[in-house]
């Protein structure tokens, strides 16, 4: 994944976010998400490790 793959998304902040990774891709993702003005409240995570 690129940050450039999220920008293309139309209304992302409009959109739920669903997730699923590793912790460090995890806050990768909600740093450019909020970044993005995705509300805390679209996103859904679940977290895991090896």
């Amino acid at each position: 994944m690129k940050i450039n793959d999220f920008r293309t998304v139309a209304d992302l902040s409009e959109r739920e976010v669903f997730m699923c990774g590793p912790a460090a891709l995890m806050n990768w993702s909600e740093e450019l998400l909020t970044e993005l003005n995705v509300d805390e409240s679209r996103r859904h995570r679940e977290t895991f490790t090896f």
